[in-house]
């Protein structure tokens, strides 16, 4: 029990910002729509190897099925919902978490820096946000598996186990499964540090480095040998979407300067921590403690190398940051245990004062306001209005499925990308509604019709005489009476 209890303190200080109101914002519209109705369709046609979005493989969102195949698990555990798609994420936050925990306790025997990393990475706005560890994106689960291949990495430098050694190329293929070529993005960063060890001619030697690349590689070629047996054209879309494509090429219209990373960690995703950042890589570095200045170095050649990869990328979304703040947590620890250390060391001015709670009282200064900002940003959730126009009918769907209503006979009027909306088509119609889509100019007297965009009800009025039924927001729902002449 004494050696579970540190996992339970871990556990309690990240399950508000981990596991509050995951279900309290619609499915999104753009990559976890698509993941849902994946996950959907995998659910009922069992195949778990190529992805189906409306009935054909989906070429558009080529990563490998891992993840779509976990959460069409949890679906047929819990049902289809915002919960079977964002809960796997979930738990591999807290996951991520525990790994993050137990990396540095291993390391330094200590309980307290681990604990200090952990509480930076939950207090980071960029991590515990949507499309990060709020959604069910593939980002989180390619972090778990990166970040637990790096340790093992770490941890083979440091005690030439074998045992780290396969387990890095393991938790590599895993990474891969999860989102292609993004779960090898830090293997340069891992090179630059064997070489800083001195370790790349005595790997280059050891027959343990060929077995466990060519079963990392095997593994993860295999996944796209079978996919393109079963979905010919497949490898095509991949080194469109995936290779070449988004280092070269700007995709979507992601289009940003070098600096643009920088500043999203200043400005936003970082901004409470990035002022220590470059002084805890200086104290990390000069301090006499070998163990920190290996961990520091390590981190920065991780850190540094994906940085400048993802930079120099000329597709840029904000999430790809996402994959090195494990590590900046870490530098970061290195500081703050640092400090916590020097107080704890420190002499006691009042003679009558038996325990030093100074140390105890640093931590709880420097973390009570982020932790504070991430439990309400968690506890309240807010809809950036950035958003609520693509959201609008999927919050109306989820108050009539609050409500256990059943729906005959409608449809969804909506002329954009509307994934999000699938989904919650898909929810309500196996609970016995009948909902469906149709264009704005295939109405027919006696059509009910819900219609959110004010473009589409201002063709409504020109085209059609109606009579509302309802409303929510700026949703309504009415019902055709006649077409106007």
């Amino acid at each position: 029990m004494n050696r579970l209890f540190p996992y339970l303190i871990v556990l309690v200080l990240v399950a508000l910002p981990i596991f509050s109101h995951l279900d309290s914002f619609p499915i999104r519209v753009w990559d976890e729509s698509r993941l849902a109705n994946n996950a959907y369709e995998m659910y009922h046609n069992h195949n778990y190897i190529v992805s189906y979005f409306y009935g054909a493989p989906d070429m558009w969102s080529t990563k490998p099925t891992l993840l779509i195949a976990i959460q069409a698990l949890f679906m047929q555990v819990i049902g289809v919902n915002e919960l079977a798609v964002r809960l796997p994420i979930a738990l591999a936050t807290l996951m991520l978490c525990f790994s993050i925990f137990y990396f540095l306790k291993r390391i330094f025997k200590n309980n307290v820096i681990g604990i200090i990393a952990v509480l930076v990475l939950i207090t980071t706005n960029g991590f515990v946000e949507l499309h990060g560890s709020r959604t069910g994106d593939y980002d989180v689960l390619l972090i778990l598996f990166t970040t637990l291949a790096c340790f093992n990495f770490f941890y083979f430098i440091q005690e030439q186990r074998l045992k780290n050694l396969y387990l890095f190329f393991a938790f590599s293929a895993f990474a891969v499964l999860t989102k292609g070529v993004a779960g090898l993005l830090f293997w340069p960063g891992i090179l630059l540090y064997a070489i800083y060890s001195k370790r790349v001619i005595p790997m280059l030697k050891n027959k343990h480095t060929y077995i466990g690349l060519f079963s990392c590689l095997a593994v993860a070629a295999s996944y796209y040998i079978v996919r393109e047996q079963l979905n010919p054209g497949y490898w095509e879309a991949v080194k469109v979407n995936e290779l070449g494509g988004r280092f070269f090429h700007v995709i979507e219209n992601h289009d940003h300067d070098f600096f643009y990373y920088f500043n999203l960690i200043v400005d936003y995703d970082y901004s409470y921590w990035c002022l220590l950042v470059p002084v805890s890589l200086l104290v990390s570095l000069t301090i006499n403690n070998k163990l920190t200045n290996r961990v520091s170095i390590f981190v920065t050649c991780l850190v540094t190398t994906y940085f400048l990869i993802i930079s120099t990328a000329k597709t840029k979304v904000p999430w790809y940051n996402l994959p090195m703040y494990p590590f900046l947590a870490i530098l970061l620890a290195l500081l703050l245990y640092f400090t916590y250390e020097q107080l704890s060391k420190s002499a006691i001015a009042d003679f009558k004062i038996k325990y030093n709670y100074r140390p105890l009282l640093f931590l709880v200064v420097i973390f009570a306001f982020p932790f504070k900002m991430i439990v309400s940003k968690t506890m309240n959730p807010v809809e950036p209005s950035i958003n609520y126009y693509y959201n609008e009918i999927p919050y109306y769907f989820k108050k009539v499925i609050k409500e256990h209503k059943v729906i005959q006979h409608q449809y969804v009027v909506y002329d954009e990308y509307n994934a999000n909306i699938t989904f919650y088509l898909h929810m309500l119609n196996d609970a016995g509604s009948s909902i469906s889509t149709k264009g704005i100019n295939e109405l027919l007297v006696g059509d009910e019709v819900i219609v959110s965009q004010a473009h589409l009800k201002e063709q409504l009025s020109k085209k059609y005489s109606y009579k509302i039924l309802d409303t929510y927001n700026d949703v309504i729902i009415c019902k055709v009476l006649r077409l106007k002449l």
